[in-house]
């Protein structure tokens, strides 16, 4: 019943933090890992697909930073969506 409740609310976007308070979990989030096991990848897909990374003008460091790490998530996101289910 309650690996339900926490696959539900998975998809329903709370985090492992917030389901771990509602069941009444105190270790935190990693136990939800731990004991329901890690997010599914195409939740873990739509959940990346909704960062939206932005840079002000002017502040070049910030930008070459942010071009490294979208580069990085671009390449993890291919990486999931291979193992998306059909």
């Amino acid at each position: 019943m309650v690996g339900y409740f926490v696959t539900q609310a998975r998809q329903s976007g709370l985090t492992d933090a917030e389901i771990a308070m509602l069941i009444g979990d105190k270790t935190g989030p990693s136990i939800i890992a731990h004991t329901y096991g890690d997010l599914l990848p195409d939740r873990l897909l739509a959940q990346a697909r909704r960062i939206r990374l932005t840079v002000t003008a002017g502040d070049e460091e910030a930008a070459a930073v942010m071009l490294y790490r979208t580069s990085f998530f671009q390449s993890r996101l291919t990486l999931l969506s291979r193992f998306q289910p059909p």
